[in-house]
């Protein structure tokens, strides 16, 4: 995977690069705590994939072209803030 296919430096605030060319060190691991029993007991696996009990529900909407070119301006989130606008302005629906 490509750094462009990652995110680039400026999307993420990070030199990809650097990080990816870093050797970990004995003094780092000496750093991480030991993981017990108790950590594994109350771990629980995620096989990754969209939540099964999502509070969200797809629709569709039709929004005005200009409306929707500024919240995709926001970035990738937009969605998210669509969302939030929208629960804003329904708390104050009768």
């Amino acid at each position: 995977m490509s750094a462009k296919e990652r995110g680039s430096q400026d999307s993420l605030g990070s030199d990809l690069e650097r990080i990816d060319a870093h050797v970990i060190t004995p003094a780092e691991y000496d750093e991480t705590p030991e993981l017990g029993e108790e950590f594994f007991e109350r771990a629980k696996l995620h096989e990754g994939g969209r939540p099964l009990a999502s509070s969200k529900q797809e629709v569709t909407l039709a929004i005005d072209r200009d409306v929707l070119e500024r919240f995709r301006a926001t970035g990738a989130d937009w969605p998210n803030r669509v969302n939030d606008v929208l629960r804003k302005a329904a708390k104050h629906l009768v």
